[in-house]
């Protein structure tokens, strides 16, 4: 979920999470990324750093998921 720390992406991911998915999400700033981690039910999630303006961003998050 990118834009999963704050706002609607936040509520969709505390969703999601409730109805029992792994939930990735993706911000550009991690501190956000870790509290919206914390305030997910269930276990398996994944936080990563993502600016979705910079396209060698994206490459480096897809690697992480490997």
């Amino acid at each position: 979920m990118t834009g999963g720390s704050r706002g609607i992406g936040l509520e969709v991911s505390r969703e999601l999470a409730r109805l029992g998915a792994c939930v990735v999400i993706a911000s550009r700033n991690v501190q956000q990324v870790d509290s919206a981690l914390a305030s997910l039910s269930g276990k398996g999630h994944l936080g990563l750093s993502l600016d979705v303006s910079e396209g060698a961003a994206w490459d480096a998050m897809l690697s992480q998921l490997d």
